[in-house]
């Protein structure tokens, strides 16, 4: 790991020789590339695995139509997000030289300790995004932006990088208050979010895993699919990211059935195409003006169709859209 983290080190002082004064370094850099190169081949075998036993028939051409515009919108968001990235690097660094470090610092002296501290970490982290998550959907300002990612009406392992860039930035003080809270040493981070990536990346698949077979300590694509439901009885339940753990604690579990794969999207329904993506909590100011009254009607109706049973259709579609706006 040593020869690893010189180069990084030479690169970085190549590109941004003052990074140092804004406390990035190789180690910092390292423990968030890990978590993220590691996704990368876990997404594409996500891809695969989604044909063996999708929850939802995406076979259809407007099924894929709205697949590809996810694709486009997530590429887009995933480039700002970068350099939305390096901000924060440089935005929490002189903000950490400011305040004096983190409140609490935690190191282990041994490999069980090490164990010990990633577990430990990982839950405080889930905790925050958990009421990170939780907030997005009690505060207006921040249900305008996080709406976007609950537009998706056909889930895939692409709708859980479908964050809009705006969400990014308005929850940035709460990820700043959450690292200057607590912290440890840069590998046990990386581990920490290397833990968590696997459930909270893979709790969009489209591939059929009753959530009791992990019970309440690992997210499942049939746990949070609860979450993006478009019945009401569903709104406001099962926010955790990687541990469902949370959501029992905090009162906010709803245990699916076996056969419960709900609809999922937005009432009334709103699927954007990619310029309404970008521009999702402007596009009121900046969209295309619309007719009608913003209703649902037959002809705007889901373009997945689920591989169940007729009966767990959802009649919720004629109803309107309950969620904070």
């Amino acid at each position: 790991m040593g020869p690893i983290v010189a180069g990084i080190q030479w690169i970085l002082d190549f590109i941004w020789p003052s990074a140092g004064l804004y406390d990035v370094d190789a180690n910092r850099v390292l423990g968030f590339t890990i978590p993220v190169l590691v996704i990368i081949p876990m997404v594409l075998l996500a891809t695969i695995i989604e044909r063996k036993r999708p929850i939802e028939n995406h076979d259809t051409q407007e099924a894929r139509a709205t697949i590809r515009t996810e694709w486009m919108l997530v590429a887009f968001m995933a480039t700002i997000g970068i350099f939305l990235q390096i901000v924060q690097f440089v935005v929490f660094g002189r903000a950490a030289m400011v305040i004096g470090g983190p409140l609490f610092y935690l190191e282990a002296q041994s490999v069980f300790g090490s164990m010990a501290l990633v577990i430990v970490y990982a839950l405080y982290i889930d905790c925050a995004k958990y009421w990170m998550h939780r907030l997005a959907h009690m505060i207006p300002l921040l249900w305008a932006t996080h709406s976007f990612h609950h537009s998706a009406e056909c889930l895939t392992v692409a709708t859980g990088a479908r964050t809009h860039w705006a969400e990014r930035i308005v929850l940035a003080p709460l990820l700043l208050l959450t690292l200057m809270l607590f912290q440890v040493p840069a590998h046990i981070m990386a581990m920490a979010v290397l833990l968590m990536n696997v459930p909270d990346g893979l709790q969009h698949l489209n591939y059929k895993i009753a959530w009791h077979r992990a019970g309440i300590w690992v997210n499942t694509p049939q746990w949070h699919r609860i979450h993006h439901s478009v019945e009401p009885k569903h709104y406001d339940k099962n926010f955790s990211s990687a541990f469902p753990i949370m959501d029992v604690i905090f009162g906010t579990a709803h245990r699916p059935a076996p056969d419960e794969y709900p609809e999922t999207g937005l009432r009334p329904r709103e699927n954007p195409q990619l310029w309404e993506g970008i521009i999702w909590p402007f596009r009121g100011w900046l969209g295309p003006r619309r007719s009608g009254t913003g209703t649902q009607t037959q002809a705007s109706a889901i373009r997945c169709s689920l591989t169940l049973p007729a009966r767990r259709a959802s009649n919720a579609a004629s109803g309107s859209h309950s969620r904070p706006e």
